[in-house]
């Protein structure tokens, strides 16, 4: 479970004798660069601390410029944190690891422009206010993080990574255009010379490298540089052979197998590949690739820099590292270190994000058990060995296969000195056995693999469509089981995986979260699920949809579940919310409303819980039971169509302009068709027919439809003469009188109009016919106009609507909405009506705009009596005469005291030290996937104090409600 267990920060030294095993994976990653100090997180519950700060006393120990110049490009080549504190005599220099420095190629220096420098002697005050700004409170907190005055600073485009990225995909776009090899072997030829710049360049503390000295002279024109290498016709090819050779590789890494391809690369000019790679351009001009370091580049980003050559495949999405890192942390926990043989599967393993994680974390498991030896040429087999004993991965895809081993080879290269990888590594080739390229369902049917895992984890495609295979197991599993919502394969990964863990064993799949948990299809199979295994938590990441992923707009939650019968234990639902260190893909930001405990019996029963939740959790569930089994608009006009023969429908469908073409070719050709032709025309003829009705008619353009009404300067007439749908049966839908619905939702209202005008328009618009009833369709008209409690009613039911961004809605939708005959059962009582507010008002507006909503803003004195009035409201309805007394506000936070009949007790007294307490109380939680804040109550006698961060969505008057009821329950507990 994601679980909180903060205590103080601290300032790790090298020479300190009291360190953790986290420590000391920090400071062995720190000693690579010098650092006197490390600033770090920790936490007493067993993980592994977090690096904030790598911190250098220069006044101790002067450096000359170029070689504080090397030094920052090296960490912020290695991403290991975020910011470096630089102490000099006379100045403090403060720099951002997450943005490129600025070069200048003639004198190789940096110009520092992040912070500006700061003179303590002639700027004491100035440094002492912006130091106190980035001070050790703020690094663990947060809150410097989404400062607005620094937010901007921090950026994943300017990270080392991405930018490594751009140059190498417009270098292969340029490579490309100059057709100097296939596309492929461009592609193949780039990725293999990074990892040949990887191995040039690592270096121990001796000086050791990779490759002897005068290695590279024998494939190039006598230089000893891999890029004299690639300027020798021929030398390139001359060298991989070499090195398929070399044991260290086992002749796969560096295969150029085919006549085709090594021809190709024999006789091709590699100049180009050559001068990207040292930074110059067709003028001569170096580049921005000039900073960068190989030997410092994280695997993770050197193996995803091969996945994002690849090419892409229907229904799959990478999954970016600090997703996966969150997922690793919370099923392999640093504390697992004792176990030994622990077998990890990856189903659609893709480039091995997930597994490259896994073995990492076994590798420190190692590190532990072994007292943190250095692996080297006595111990390499046993790094070996937990490789090839607990790593398996599978994928339909056979190049993803390679990159999987690829990937988790360069994870065992990270580890040695240059001089085992030379004379001792070599490499196990575990394709075919370890990692498989096949359709993971043809082992399942084949019953392949036994039920001997220990963890099933990974991110399966999101495909509403079965492989051959697949769709044999689940015409198989239909006949006892539920069937897949929309034959969503990711669902039958879930339920197919699970069967391979061992008994009591975990598994963590990425799910649609549609598909799971939102859609109205989705009951059936989520039921049995439950039902069936023991599901402890879910972390819904829909509110990230469109920043998780690079290349998707995907809503996604992480299932966590066992092979083992359901306890019947409440659920816990994490509702992740997107905010600037998760836009930027620091790390997820989590606070206490984000928690929500669901009793197993709701999980079952209820398909309205998860959505509840999303919107802010609460009482909002019971809300929307209230509101679901009130006589809905569809029962309304399902009752008209049959008693006063009204006509509902849709409007229509063009379809498909090339076949529409090809139809009205062929017509024109009549009597003169071929029989092919005959045939083709035949069922183009049922697919497409005309529409008189609508044919040079008044159409109305579904965007010129809104809450304020039509433009009717944009209706036009309408030329298209054949239809895939035409509304034929209802064609009365066109005619006055009518009403028309869209089928999407503003920011106030659902758009509706009633037209006295034959008005034709597409099947994003229901139209209601009713003949001579006029004034009935006028009555629904004001009924459906500004109605915030229909507005709500979507939000809350949809299946689409707050999952995805778009605003368009489903016909089903708009039918679910209440229309009792007494409109009265939809009035709302003042705390209902609070709850429908907030959600429309602000859940809304966060769901559009995320990290920049109103709620992320800080609180105004209105709203803090807003909140106050609330919470005493719901406390007074049970207890008498509970007051608010005056809040007051520290830099970060808001501590409002109520007080039951007499506030003489309070004594609010500002002290030094009030804002440190806090952080150390409220727990605020980070680690480098993760921060964690939750509220603070304090009671003591008659008095309560709430002490919650300053955003407005802390102190929103549904919160009021959440927190009153938790203070009702923390109460009772305490036996009032």
């Amino acid at each position: 479970m994601i679980s909180e267990g903060y205590k103080s920060p601290s300032l790790l030294l090298p020479n300190d004798l009291h360190l953790s095993d986290g420590d000391k994976i920090i400071l062995e990653q720190a000693g690579k660069y010098n650092v006197d100090a490390v600033y770090v997180r920790q936490f007493n519950d067993g993980r592994n601390p977090i690096p904030q700060i790598y911190i250098y006393d220069f006044i101790k120990n002067p450096r000359k410029d170029n070689e504080i110049t090397e030094l920052y490009r090296k960490i912020w080549n290695s991403g290991h944190v975020p910011l470096i504190f630089l102490f000099f005599r006379t100045e403090i220099q403060i720099l951002t690891c997450l943005k490129q420095p600025d070069f200048d190629p003639k004198t190789g220096n940096l110009s520092y422009s992040l912070f500006e420098k700061i003179h303590l002697a002639s700027k004491a005050k100035k440094e002492l206010d912006k130091f106190k700004q980035l001070s050790a409170r703020r690094f663990d907190n947060g809150s410097f993080w989404t400062d607005s005055k620094y937010k901007s600073k921090f950026s994943l485009k300017e990270t080392a990574y991405i930018k490594l990225l751009t140059e190498l995909k417009t270098a292969k776009r340029d490579i490309i255009k100059k057709e100097i090899l296939d596309e492929n072997l461009t592609k193949k030829l780039l990725v293999m010379s990074i990892l040949v710049k990887y191995l040039e360049e690592r270096e121990d503390k001796d000086g050791n490298k990779v490759f002897p000295k005068r290695f590279f002279v024998k494939f190039s024109n006598g230089e000893d540089k891999f890029l004299d290498v690639l300027r020798k016709k021929g030398g390139c090819l001359q060298l991989f052979d070499e090195l398929s050779s070399k044991n260290s590789f086992n002749g796969e890494i560096f295969a150029w197998n085919g006549k085709k391809e090594r021809d190709q690369l024999a006789e091709a000019d590699l100049n180009s590949f050559a001068d990207f790679f040292e930074g110059r351009l067709d003028n001569g001009q170096y580049t921005f690739w000039r900073l960068y370091s190989f030997n410092d580049l994280p695997i993770e980003l050197i193996s995803n820099i091969y996945e994002e050559f690849l090419d892409k495949k229907a229904g799959v999405v990478y999954t970016p590292p600090y997703l996966v890192n969150l997922l690793i942390d919370e099923l392999l926990p640093l504390s697992d270190f004792e176990k030994k043989e622990f077998k990890v599967l990856d189903p659609a393993c893709g480039s091995g994000i997930f597994l490259v994680a896994a073995y990492k974390r076994m590798i420190q498991w190692w590190k532990i058990r072994n007292n943190w030896a250095k692996p080297d040429s006595q111990n390499l087999d046993e790094l070996k060995e937990i490789l090839k004993n607990n790593i398996f991965g599978v994928d339909i895809h056979e190049e993803a296969v390679r990159l999987t081993f690829f990937s988790l080879s360069l994870v065992l290269l990270d580890e040695l000195s240059p001089k085992v990888i030379w004379e001792n590594l070599k490499f196990d080739n575990l394709i075919g056995n370890n990692f498989i390229s096949i359709d993971f369902f043809e082992l399942i049917e084949k019953n392949l693999l036994k039920p001997e895992f220990d963890l099933i984890v990974g991110n399966p495609p999101f495909e509403s469509k079965l492989t051959d295979n697949a769709a044999k197991i689940e015409n198989k599993r239909r006949r006892t089981y539920p069937k897949l919502p929309d034959n969503q394969i990711a669902l039958l990964f879930l339920d197919q995986s699970i069967t391979l863990c061992k008994k009591n064993a975990s598994l963590c799949l990425i799910m649609p979260s549609g598909h799971f948990l939102y859609n109205t299809n989705a009951a059936d199979f989520r039921t049995y699920f439950l039902n069936n295994y023991h599901v402890p938590q879910l972390i819904d990441f829909t509110f990230l949809s469109q920043v998780l992923f690079e290349s998707a707009n995907v809503p996604v939650t992480a299932v966590f579940a066992k092979n083992q019968k359901p306890d019947e234990t409440d659920i816990l639902h994490v509702t992740v919310r997107r905010t600037k260190p998760a836009k930027e893909k620091l790390y997820f930001e989590l606070d206490h409303y984000d928690f929500h405990k669901v009793p197993f019996k709701d999980a079952l029963k209820s398909r309205l819980v998860w959505k509840a939740n999303l919107l802010g959790g609460g009482r909002l569930r019971q809300l929307l039971d209230r509101l679901e089994p009130i006589r809905n608009f569809g029962t309304f006009l399902s009752e008209k169509e049959q008693n006063e023969g009204w006509k509902i429908a849709e409007g229509f469908i063009v379809g498909n302009e090339d076949k529409i073409d090809t139809l009205v070719r062929l017509k024109e050709k009549v009597p003169e068709l071929t029989d092919d032709e005959n045939l083709k025309l035949q069922e183009l003829e049922k697919k497409f027919q005309p529409a008189e009705y609508l044919t040079g008619k008044n159409t109305l353009p579904t965007d010129a439809f809104t809450e304020d009404g039509i433009n009717d300067s944009e209706i036009y007439k309408l030329e298209n003469k054949y239809f895939y749908r035409s509304s034929k049966k209802n064609k009365e839908i066109f005619q006055a009188p009518h009403l028309l619905i869209k089928e999407g939702v503003s920011e106030s209202s659902i758009p509706v109009i009633f037209r006295e005008d034959d008005l034709s328009f597409r099947h994003e618009i229901i139209g209601i016919h009713a003949p001579n009833q006029a004034d009935a369709l006028k009555r629904i008209e004001k009924r459906f106009k500004n109605n915030r409690t229909y507005l709500f009613h979507v939000a809350g039911f949809s299946s689409r609507y707050m999952i995805t961004r778009a605003t368009a809605i489903l016909k089903n939708d708009i039918e679910c909405l209440p229309y009792p005959e007494d409109e009265a059962e939809l009035n709302l009582s003042d705390l209902e009506r609070i709850l429908m507010d907030d959600v429309l008002d602000y859940m809304l507006d966060f769901r559009r705009k995320g990290e920049n909503a109103d709620s992320e803003k800080p609180v105004t004195q209105g709203q803090l009596k807003q909140f106050s009035s609330v919470y005493c409201k719901v406390l007074n309805s049970v207890y008498k005469n509970l007051k608010p007394y005056h809040y007051f506000e520290t830099k970060s936070y808001i501590c409002f005291p109520f007080y039951f009949d007499d506030p003489s007790s309070i004594a609010l007294q500002k002290t030094k030290g009030l804002e440190d307490d806090l952080d150390e109380l409220i727990k605020n939680n980070v680690n480098s996937n993760s921060r964690i804040i939750r509220m603070l109550r304090i009671y003591e006698n008659n008095i309560i104090y709430l002490i919650k961060p300053k955003q407005t969505r802390y102190w929103l008057r549904s919160v009021a409600i959440r927190d009153a009821d938790e203070t009702f329950s923390d109460l009772v507990t305490q036996g009032f």
